[in-house]
């Protein structure tokens, strides 16, 4: 409950496309030194494919970020009031004293690194699901007021984090 701040996945390297030298019998020769950039990516809900489109999810907190690879976990996060009404997903108010949550996983790849699935309240942990199927879905009672969001380990490593659900009590 502070910033509205959208998560988004990038990366950058400090050597990339330095040159080198190394000295051969035959003289020296320019190597090019690699550091591969990282993959991290950011997924985003877009009412449309356009650059439009996409800014205007991103500026609404409609994405979540895969930290490895685009091909990584998929993740979906709705909540909707007790009481019924329209559903939201991540970046979204819900103005409820109490909601249904369901985070749903998926596109999860075989790993021998266990998977959990971490749900944070106001940035503490408060939930914790094993991810043990390729496709998953977990539903959870909300019934504080406060930013709902979901990150996705592969054992000590961060996978993927969804944008908050804020919960606010009307």
């Amino acid at each position: 409950m502070g910033f509205d701040i959208t998560a988004v996945g990038s990366s950058d390297s400090h050597r990339a496309g330095r040159v080198s030298p190394i000295s051969t019998p035959g003289g020296t020769i320019p190597i090019s030194l690699s550091s591969p950039v990282g993959e991290a990516s950011t997924a985003v809900f877009a009412t449309e494919l356009s650059e439009s489109g996409i800014r205007d999810g991103i500026l609404a907190g409609h994405a979540y970020v895969k930290f490895f690879s685009p091909t990584g976990p998929d993740l979906r996060f709705t909540a909707q009031a007790v009481t019924g009404g329209p559903t939201v997903i991540m970046g979204d108010v819900l103005n409820a004293t109490r909601a249904t949550f369901s985070a749903r996983v998926f596109n999860v790849a075989k790993s021998f690194e266990p998977r959990i699935l971490l749900v944070y309240r106001d940035g503490l942990p408060l939930l914790a699901f094993p991810v043990t199927k390729a496709d998953q879905t977990f539903r959870f009672p909300g019934l504080l007021a406060g930013d709902y969001r979901l990150q996705l380990m592969r054992g000590t490593a961060f996978e993927a984090m969804t944008n908050p659900i804020t919960l606010r009590s009307t």
